[in-house]
């Protein structure tokens, strides 16, 4: 007997062989459609107030950090499991060819926005427990500003003045801080 799978899928398993019974229930093959790739996320309870039907996530395989895949949030299960968490359902943005089924992705998901000056991570210095940032008083002075820093991601760094003074029409140095910082250290001494 001949049969037609319903769909362009792969076949993943097959339960039987020849000359095995079978009844009416009994599942004969497994299939997964490749043009219908989506991301299952485990997300735990105590995170899932952040989470939302049509958020923005960006996916990417551990083995290929580079290769990251846009996806938006569609379906969010109402069960917790025994690990409590909850599944969360993904369709990505573009058709992916290179992924296979059950593996393990590692997902940011936009949960909020909001603009606060940052800068690239090595912007910021740390000496005697104090975090720091440079200002271009001129070519060749600098002012050195004690900063808090916030949020990291993706090698940016956020931060808020300790005096509470804005810098956002300051020219910040963006590179080569540490440098500055150990010329005007060694100056001193």
């Amino acid at each position: 007997v001949q049969l037609h799978a319903p769909m362009d899928a792969y076949v993943t398993a097959v339960n039987g062989n020849v000359g095995k019974y079978f009844s009416p229930t009994d599942i004969l093959f497994e299939l997964v459609n490749i043009n219908n790739t989506h991301l299952t996320l485990g997300v735990f309870e105590k995170d899932l107030h952040a989470f939302q039907i049509g958020q923005k996530v960006v996916a990417f395989n551990q083995a290929n950090p580079d290769g990251r895949y846009q996806a938006r949030i569609v379906y969010m299960s109402q069960q917790v499991g025994t690990d409590r968490s909850v599944e969360v359902h993904c369709q990505f943005d573009h058709p992916v060819r290179d992924l296979k089924p059950g593996m393990y992705m590692t997902a940011e998901v936009e949960t909020g926005n909001h603009q606060e000056l940052t800068v690239p991570n090595e912007a910021i210095v740390r000496f005697d427990n104090k975090h720091y940032v440079f200002a271009a008083v001129s070519d060749t002075v600098f002012d050195m500003i004690e900063v808090v820093p916030g949020v990291s991601e993706n090698g940016f760094s956020s931060f808020q003045t300790v005096s509470g003074n804005s810098v956002s029409q300051t020219k910040l140095v963006l590179k080569n801080a540490y440098t500055l910082l150990m010329k005007l250290k060694n100056a001193e001494e």
